[in-house]
């Protein structure tokens, strides 16, 4: 706990910055709680975008047969040309947002094309932007999560020294106040009594 003057002048000075903490307090907590609402949202979006993903592979399988089967070679056929990201603020944190995605498809006219490849890049396509979007969601949820433990950082510091160390310090002070209020009590009584002493004894 650091010095503080034990006068009025700083007793002052405590109360007021008491005050500031307990006032700034209740806003952090509502921060925190509209971090912590939004963190369970987001948590909630990545388990959809998991299913989802888990749905896409399931539906691809069968073309994953047919192309198995099939001597027409399907590398390079699709490509993730570009991704565009934003940001979003949400509570004082900035989270990332994906904005879109370019792809590659390769269409070039050809006569030997397996009927099922149209279909097929389609859902490769749907597949690679779930792909995308988890890792994106991902880094929401861990922006969001390192936010929260900020805010809950902050909040433990104005409630557990800042606001107690203030009060801590107004106590100090009180009691020297008091303790030198008395003293100059005493200390007034005794000259007072020291004076009619001596007027007492020069009326002798």
């Amino acid at each position: 706990m650091a010095d503080v003057a034990l006068n009025k002048a700083s007793l002052k000075q405590q109360r007021e910055q008491l005050a500031t903490f307990q006032d700034f307090l209740p806003s952090l907590d509502l921060k925190r709680r509209r971090m912590l609402y939004e963190q369970r949202r987001q948590e909630s979006e990545l388990r959809e975008i998991n299913a989802a993903i888990d749905d896409k592979y399931e539906d691809l399988s069968d073309m994953m047969l047919l192309a198995g089967e099939s001597k027409f070679e399907t590398a390079g056929l699709l490509k993730v040309a570009g991704v565009t990201l934003g940001s979003d603020n949400i509570a004082g944190a900035r989270l990332p947002r994906l904005d879109g995605i370019d792809f590659e498809i390769d269409d070039r006219p050809a006569l030997d094309r397996p009927f099922w490849l149209p279909e097929m890049l389609k859902r490769l396509r749907d597949l690679s932007g779930l792909h995308i979007r988890r890792e994106l969601q991902r880094r929401r949820v861990a922006a969001l999560a390192k936010a929260v433990k900020t805010v809950t950082q902050r909040i433990n510091l104005f409630e557990k020294v800042l606001i107690p160390e203030a009060q801590e310090n107004i106590r100090r002070i009180k009691i020297h106040l008091a303790d030198m209020e008395r003293a100059a009590v005493v200390r007034s009584k005794l000259v007072k009594a020291k004076r009619e002493q001596e007027l007492l004894n020069i009326g002798d």
